[in-house]
């Protein structure tokens, strides 16, 4: 591991197994917002984001866009706990944070403040993450980054672009959505609608519908997260 990345174990929560649960990756600002404090950061500089952070670190951040979900992931997580205590395959979360872990004492406050059960706190020290992802076998990686998520997606880490909304999500229910073309399944059938058009693409489905969709490059991860999802599934084509 890379010197300059400083990792905190969360003492108050039960570390995960690491080869058994399913570990996802957060950046602080999908989980808080926190843009008025990234503008401090590149508009003033990392002394000035430190000092501001550091002055400020008994005030909780407010909500960001991935805070619902790892509070419903969360909730599952004590659910299988609940029907098993000795469950391994649960959700593992980890929190990055490409400052220092100087300035990351209002991140942690905010956690706890939050109740959230997160396993560890990585402060990257401006490294790239997707290095430090690889290494820890994150099998899904949300962030407020462009080039964080590109630069995952580039070391076949399953990541998203997380943007800002203004419409709630459910914190008492875990929905997940998955495009099927190139996440679940691979990207044949969306080969043949960029070049060919969707007409073609119901009679390539229509001839081809008994036949199972071949995996993505990722299929490992994407099955892990899938959790007992069939690997061989019928072809539905949705007309319109």
């Amino acid at each position: 591991m890379d010197d300059n990345i400083e990792v905190i174990l969360n003492t108050e929560v039960k570390q995960k197994d690491p080869i058994k649960a399913v570990t996802i990756a957060i950046s602080a600002r999908a989980l808080f917002d926190m843009e008025e404090e990234h503008e401090l950061f590149l508009t003033e500089g990392p002394e000035e984001y430190i000092n501001y952070q550091i002055s400020n670190e008994d005030i909780p951040l407010k909500e960001g866009i991935v805070l619902p979900f790892i509070r419903a992931v969360n909730m599952v997580n004590k659910k299988l706990l609940k029907l098993n205590p000795e469950e391994k395959q649960l959700f593992e979360i980890l929190l990055l944070s490409t400052h220092s872990a100087e300035g990351g004492v209002r991140i942690i406050n905010s956690v706890n403040y939050y109740g959230l059960d997160i396993s560890k706190f990585c402060f990257l020290n401006g490294k790239d993450p997707s290095k430090y992802l690889k290494s820890q076998n994150v099998m899904l990686f949300l962030s407020a980054c462009e080039t964080s998520v590109c630069n995952a997606l580039k070391r076949n880490i399953p990541a998203a672009l997380m943007l800002q909304q203004e419409c709630a999500t459910a914190k008492e229910q875990l929905k997940v959505a998955f495009d099927g073309d190139s996440v679940l399944f691979s990207d044949e059938t969306d080969n043949v609608f960029r070049e060919k058009g969707l007409e073609e693409v119901i009679k390539y489905e229509k001839n081809l519908e008994h036949v199972p969709i071949g995996e993505p490059p990722s299929e490992g991860r994407n099955r892990s997260v899938q959790g007992h999802a069939q690997e061989k599934q019928k072809r539905y084509v949705n007309d319109f």
